[in-house]
């Protein structure tokens, strides 16, 4: 039997045939793209012959196609051999967003034994294999047959007492327009749920102070930069400290969810029945207004 070639080059060939571009399996993989051309290439030289055609973008040429399928199968067919064989004490690698992992998931105490959250900044995919569980910000790709809504969002104006102090409460839409708002987002989509809820319609506002995640954006304002948009649960330490107060007395539903979702086979797997679990007896003591029932 002839050698077959490394493993990690034909799963860095497999990765970037199934999503279409080096840049994506590099991001995926947590490389540079060069690494993921260079493996490529590596490959291409070992078989003798080109598997893509880098031209207008990435194809598969006939040797690719040819490939492409049986290490489909063959990388399925692994995972799923994996999965059979690993423990059902085994730890169970959760991957969340960053702002809920860094401010509250891992701030609690009582985590199950064999749970490990994994803030990472790309959301969790249906085709994602570094991870079989994770919670995500909306229901994305998800089918509704591997998620689960545990966390309704809700969303709070948070200040300064100080900076509340200098500039008083939000009290009407034309005040919006003279305010620092800092936004979580380059769209202002935070402060547009929040202000359609409050007054039925969305106001015309062009974004101030932008940042990417709301761990920053609450960042921001406590330093006295401006008023954020974040979930009471997310800040709920600074609001009890006083660090941060409320720059508006109303909390509304941004009508967004966190989910649960899995990759794995068996939904009814005891370790994610027991983070479910945990996780809902938590929300339903830190956030009882927005824990979704079973």
């Amino acid at each position: 039997m002839s050698r077959l070639p490394s493993l990690k080059a034909l799963h860095v060939f497999h990765l970037t045939a199934s999503l279409g571009s080096m840049a994506r399996a590099a991001e995926r993989l947590s490389v540079s793209q060069s690494s993921v051309s260079r493996f490529i290439g590596l490959l291409e030289d070992e078989l003798g012959t080109p598997l893509f055609v880098r031209r207008d973008g990435l194809s598969l040429t006939p040797a690719g196609r040819a490939l492409a399928g049986p290490l489909a199968e063959a990388f399925a067919a692994m995972e799923r051999g994996v999965r059979q064989a690993r423990s059902p004490g085994a730890v169970l690698r959760v991957k969340v967003p960053p702002s809920l992992g860094l401010r509250w998931l891992l701030r609690q105490s009582d985590v199950p034994r064999h749970v490990r959250f994994h803030p990472r900044w790309n959301a969790m995919t249906p085709d994602d294999d570094a991870f079989d569980v994770g919670i995500t910000y909306g229901l994305g790709s998800w089918p509704a047959s591997q998620a689960v809504p545990v966390l309704a969002e809700r969303l709070l104006p948070v200040c300064t007492p100080a900076w509340l102090a200098a500039h008083g409460p939000i009290g009407s839409a034309a005040q919006l327009a003279g305010l620092p708002l800092i936004h979580a987002d380059d769209t202002g989509d935070d402060w547009q749920r929040w202000i359609t809820a409050w007054l039925g319609a969305p106001v015309a506002l062009e974004p101030d102070i932008t940042v990417d995640t709301l761990d920053a954006a609450v960042q921001l304002a406590l330093l006295g930069r401006g008023v954020a948009m974040a979930d009471p649960l997310l800040v709920r330490e600074e609001l009890a400290r006083g660090a941060l107060v409320p720059a508006h007395p109303r909390a509304y539903a941004s009508g967004e969810h966190y989910h649960l979702v899995h990759r794995l086979p068996d939904r009814d797997d005891p370790r994610v029945a027991a983070l479910l679990a945990w996780l809902r007896a938590r929300l339903a003591a830190d956030a009882p207004d927005q824990a979704v029932p079973g």
